[in-house]
């Protein structure tokens, strides 16, 4: 089940370094660029949220782009954020455009809903886990 502002703003409220009630939307919260990005015409960055995001076992989120960006060319890598998840997010963006697109800091990126899980999780114990900051890729080469 997707979770309401009202049951999002009871959850992270209190949990949540860098929660800003504006940021509370009916169905999702908006997450924001942790630094000023001038990205250039087809050119990929990583940026971090402002926000620490901690997830209890019993809840996933979902991530995407606002629209806003998409209608200017900036494509975007979301996915979900697993259960028991904790630290800054990091977003992949790219510019389509042959302009450049310049994010504030501070300014709302992405969205993220929020879903209640049946059952429980063991929660997530990946590379991520605790991340702070942009953090790049933490994967074996071959």
């Amino acid at each position: 089940m997707l979770l309401s502002s009202s049951k999002i703003s009871l959850l992270i409220r209190e949990l949540m370094d860098g929660y800003d009630e504006s940021c509370i939307q009916p169905a999702s919260y908006d997450l924001r660029a942790s630094s000023l990005l001038k990205i250039k015409g087809k050119e990929h960055v990583l940026v971090s949220t402002i926000e620490w995001i901690p997830l209890p076992l019993d809840i996933a989120g979902m991530v995407w782009l606002r629209s806003t960006w998409a209608r200017v060319g900036l494509l975007f890598s979301g996915g979900w954020v697993d259960p028991g998840f904790s630290g800054n997010l990091t977003l992949s963006l790219f510019n389509g455009s042959d302009g450049e697109i310049r994010i504030e800091e501070g300014e709302r990126i992405a969205q993220m809903g929020f879903l209640r899980l049946e059952g429980g999780s063991e929660g997530y114990k990946g590379a991520y886990q605790g991340s702070m900051g942009r953090v790049g890729p933490r994967r074996e080469r071959t």
